[in-house]
């Protein structure tokens, strides 16, 4: 099954990080066992936790474990389709940091960050793909 080309997927700007989250990256074929896993990661509606870490995958581009400032500039790109020029996009990168991040240094938003902040707003809720 060619995966990026379901209509869902197909015009997602997130659509390489969402074949990420799928388990594959460096292929568009995707096999049956690997898409049943990967829509339960984000259509699952009791699994929260899965939800989060799956959510917080999609904005870890280097795969690190934590969402650094290049990590979030990528997301926020992606998501803006060349919307906001590169100093916007800085400026909010600087500004969830500040507010979000518990290194002390502002460098790194752990998942616990992540968690701690998304969380509230119930995203886990909307994190799904309209297979």
């Amino acid at each position: 099954m060619d995966f990026l080309t379901f209509p869902c997927i197909l015009v997602n700007p997130l659509k390489n990080r969402i074949s990420v989250c799928f388990g594959f990256s460096d292929r568009e074929m995707i096999d049956f066992r690997g898409f049943l896993l990967g829509v339960s990661a984000f259509n699952s509606p009791g699994n929260r936790d899965q939800k989060f870490k799956t959510a917080f995958h999609l904005h870890d581009f280097d795969e690190y474990n934590f969402i650094s400032h290049e990590d979030l500039f990528k997301y926020l790109n992606c998501i803006t389709a060349g919307g906001l020029s590169s100093l916007e996009i800085d400026e909010i990168v600087e500004n969830v940091f500040s507010e979000i991040s518990s290194d002390g240094k502002e460098d790194t938003i752990s998942f616990i960050d992540f968690q701690r902040v998304i969380a509230p707003t119930e995203f886990q809720s909307k994190l799904y793909l309209p297979f």
